[in-house]
């Protein structure tokens, strides 16, 4: 029993004169994506929070994903919406997923009330260094661009301070990125850069990437 309905149902057992509250009942279902399933994204259970439109918590159900149901017992009559969550196997938050519009009656069950699991984005955090261990100012570089690809397309551009030595790129789908990042130098030059092929961003993860900045050998492509 959520936390939150305690007092009211203390109100309505032992307090005279206190209001009765109808009560009902409401279920939840939920699937992954249109046509996926919790094996084939990896998710392991599924949190669902039953809330009132101001953002109440109600009540709150964790379950297998498989499951692809739980139950609200003993809910005051009116509209809520739930909020999922679907936690892969490390224990990321790695789906999500709104069902609006839920309302409980006091003498039937109304619904379907089922919401779709989604990939939630992920983040990729950069650090460079120069392979000689040597500083930007001592290659006259001011400028690093990063610059991701997802199937041969440019998705993310950025560029940041040399100096800085790190950047974080959030809000990414989960892809296979192909990585550049070059040093660029005063006179707009790049003199140094680092490239890697099929970095995975798994849904709602982080991931760590240091590059070491190598030299180009003549003209970097």
């Amino acid at each position: 029993m959520s936390r939150r309905l305690a007092p009211l149902i203390a109100c309505l057992a032992f307090v005279p004169g206190c209001s009765a509250v109808e009560t009902g009942d409401a279920t939840v279902r939920w699937g992954v994506g249109l046509t996926g399933s919790c094996s084939a994204a990896s998710l392991e259970r599924v949190r669902v929070e039953l809330t009132t439109t101001d953002g109440i918590v109600v009540g709150r159900q964790d379950e297998y994903c498989e499951t692809a149901v739980t139950h609200f017992y003993d809910i005051p009559v009116g509209s809520y919406r739930a909020r999922l969550t679907g936690f892969d196997e490390t224990g990321a938050e790695a789906y999500t997923g709104t069902v609006e519009d839920i309302y409980v009656d006091p003498v039937v069950e109304t619904g379907p009330n089922v919401g779709r699991l989604a990939p939630r984005p992920g983040e990729i955090g950069f650090a460079w260094y120069f392979q000689s261990g040597r500083l930007c100012s001592a290659y006259d570089v001011g400028t690093v661009r990063l610059r991701l690809f997802a199937d041969d397309t440019e998705v993310v551009r950025m560029d940041a301070s040399c100096e800085r030595g790190e950047m974080l790129v959030d809000e990414l789908r989960a892809a296979s990125y192909d990585v550049r990042l070059d040093a660029i130098d005063r006179y707009g030059d790049v003199s140094h850069s680092y490239t890697l092929a099929g970095l995975k961003l798994r849904p709602g993860h982080h991931v760590d990437l240091e590059a070491a900045l190598a030299p180009c050998a003549g003209q970097c492509l």
